[in-house]
């Protein structure tokens, strides 16, 4: 049986990898369709080393971490890091109002892990693996729409091409920084609350009359 399950748990763990991958792999090619699709092409790039340093950093970040297997706690982390990616694909259609729920999912996702198992580092490597996929998700979902308005501007009327800027901020500062940062955060507020509700669920209640005893005994 323990074999199975390190079988199953293998398999499941490269698939995992497999499609973080995948995602990746699909970024790099919408930012190589982007330069494609847009005016400046790829001297826009060129002429912002700053932006171009910050991005390849990211890169390296996502890479570097897709290419680790994934522990068994840390697909909690995935499974928020996708409703963040859903929130960003529902802003597609229902635009501005996706940013309130994608900046709460990663406090409580580090809040619900670090209760759960009482550390506070779980909190935060939860928050860390719903960076990456909501990250990933989120400059995809972005820069999609972006080239998909490049290819055809009909299609979807109120997408500025230049908003292919905050699809970059998606992959550059909400998944590797606030992601982890929002999960610490959400991380010291579960530990308590769940140590908060532990100490009264042990504190004995007295009735009036044990009260009663008690003083007449002192």
């Amino acid at each position: 049986m323990s074999v199975t399950n390190s079988i199953e748990a293998t398999v499941m763990d490269s698939r995992t990898r497999h499609y973080i991958l995948a995602a990746f792999v699909l970024c790099v090619l919408s930012m190589l369709m982007n330069g494609l699709l847009s005016g400046g092409g790829y001297q826009a790039y060129m002429s912002r080393p700053v932006a171009v340093g910050l991005i390849a950093a990211a890169l390296l970040y996502y890479g570097y971490v897709g290419m680790r297997l994934p522990t068994a706690g840390s697909y909690c982390g995935l499974y928020w890091g996708v409703a963040v990616g859903c929130m960003w694909l529902v802003g597609v259609v229902i635009e501005a109002y996706e940013w309130f729920p994608a900046l709460l999912i990663p406090i409580l996702c580090g809040a619900v892990n670090a209760a759960t198992t009482g550390r506070l580092r779980d909190g935060i490597r939860s928050g860390l693996w719903c960076g990456v996929a909501g990250g990933l998700l989120g400059f995809l979902v972005s820069a999609t729409v972006v080239n998909l308005n490049l290819a055809d501007p009909n299609l979807f009327r109120g997408i500025d091409p230049d908003q292919i800027a905050a699809a970059y901020w998606i992959l550059v500062a909400f998944g590797p920084i606030y992601c982890p940062v929002a999960a610490s955060i959400g991380g010291v507020i579960g530990i308590a609350l769940e140590r908060t509700g532990r100490d009264r669920q042990s504190t004995p209640v007295s009735s009036p009359l044990e009260n009663k005893w008690r003083i007449r005994m002192q």
